[in-house]
């Protein structure tokens, strides 16, 4: 075996387990935003060509950071500041009492969406973060 037979082998399985792993739901978290591919398979990790998420924001690293916040929860939303104590407004811009992922998503009328629009695809999350640059963004 060559050292790059190795390494390739060595990639593979670490792939193979991390995928493995991500369908775990207690590995993901119980806060990660479940998308799909257009086929309706489920987004699943991967590091070739910038990974599964990364690659089709281009080089827009706003579009990028606020697309993992989204993905992630990790956000600077109500939902956010009470998980973790923050002393800052539950409440959203809008008015709406509790400031959450899917209220940005799917309510929050200080953001355009289509109408009956989910948040299945990830390249419709892009598309709504571009559409909206205050959506996942620090004041």
């Amino acid at each position: 075996m060559s050292l790059d037979s190795v390494r390739k082998t060595i990639t593979k399985r670490s792939q193979e387990t991390w995928t493995r792993m991500f369908e775990d739901p207690s590995y993901k978290g119980r806060n990660f935003l479940h998308l799909e591919h257009l086929d309706g398979d489920a987004l699943k990790p991967t590091y070739i060509n910038g990974g599964v998420w990364l690659s089709p924001v281009g080089g827009n690293l706003s579009v990028a950071m606020r697309l993992f916040r989204c993905i992630l929860n990790h956000a600077p939303i109500g939902s956010y500041y009470e998980q973790f104590n923050i002393p800052e407004p539950l409440a959203c811009d809008c008015g709406f009492h509790h400031q959450d992922r899917d209220h940005v998503l799917l309510s929050c009328n200080k953001h355009k969406r289509k109408p009956n629009w989910r948040p299945h695809y990830l390249k419709d999350v892009i598309d709504f973060l571009e559409e909206n640059p205050s959506a996942f963004s620090f004041r």
